[in-house]
């Protein structure tokens, strides 16, 4: 099998500080895409994103030209 192949499938979870209830609902689904747009700028993908009040998580695809630390 000629070329590479990588997969790197990430889970981030993010919190509030204090873990205050501080995401809205009616603002929260504006959060994730705005992480998707962040996201694809790094040529990444978002697979999948949620949460609620007081943390979010988001599971992403992650290219092999950027590493964890970026």
């Amino acid at each position: 099998m000629a070329g590479k192949y990588l997969s790197l499938l990430i889970h981030f979870v993010w919190s509030t500080k204090n873990r205050e209830p501080w995401i809205a609902a009616e603002w929260s689904d504006n959060l994730y895409a705005y992480i998707g747009g962040v996201l694809r700028k790094k040529k990444a993908k978002l697979i999948c994103a949620g949460g609620i009040s007081d943390h979010i998580h988001v599971y992403s695809s992650l290219p092999s030209t950027l590493t964890i630390a970026d």
